[in-house]
């Protein structure tokens, strides 16, 4: 748990860090643009990476604090050994489905590095970058997922615990 704690704080971030690159794109553009009738053609993709960057790496954070959108009305109103069984079923369907994704964007992102697929824009860069991190976000929520699946007491998936 160490080991999750660690990694899903070191995407976090660079989540993070994505989010300031973001920041300073806009500017760039801002600052270029109207101040000296110089618009950039690279400050949108950056913009646009990044936030897929970010998007990603924060996943696992997000799904280890359970802040992720969660419709309880139907588990809530179980009685409270049903919902505990609800939680951990979901949790683990979640974590399955996020492993399955994480999977097939790990494989299809070694079909892009495999064919030298670039992005269609301005500043082109391999696909296989994006596939990667979305892969490794999606990963890292199958983890945490599956981390409240296992949790000695599994409450509900839209927040009320601390891990």
């Amino acid at each position: 748990m160490k080991a999750l704690d660690a990694a899903t704080r070191g995407l976090f971030a660079l989540a993070c860090a994505a989010l300031v690159t973001i920041l300073f794109g806009y500017v760039a553009e801002v600052v270029l643009r109207y101040l000296f009738n110089a618009p950039t053609r690279w400050s949108s993709d950056v913009v646009s990476y990044a936030l897929a960057v970010s998007v990603a790496l924060a996943l696992p954070a997000v799904t280890r604090d359970a802040g992720h959108v969660a419709i309880t009305s139907l588990v809530d109103r179980l009685p409270a050994r049903w919902r505990a069984w609800c939680n951990r079923a979901l949790a683990m369907a979640s974590a399955i489905a996020c492993g399955v994704a994480a999977a097939l964007l790990a494989m299809e992102g070694l079909v892009q590095w495999r064919n030298v697929s670039e992005t269609v824009a301005a500043l082109p860069i391999p696909k296989w970058w994006l596939s990667g991190v979305a892969a490794l976000g999606l990963g890292g929520a199958a983890a945490q997922f599956l981390r409240h699946a296992l949790a000695p007491s599994a409450q509900a998936l839209g927040g009320g615990r601390d891990l």
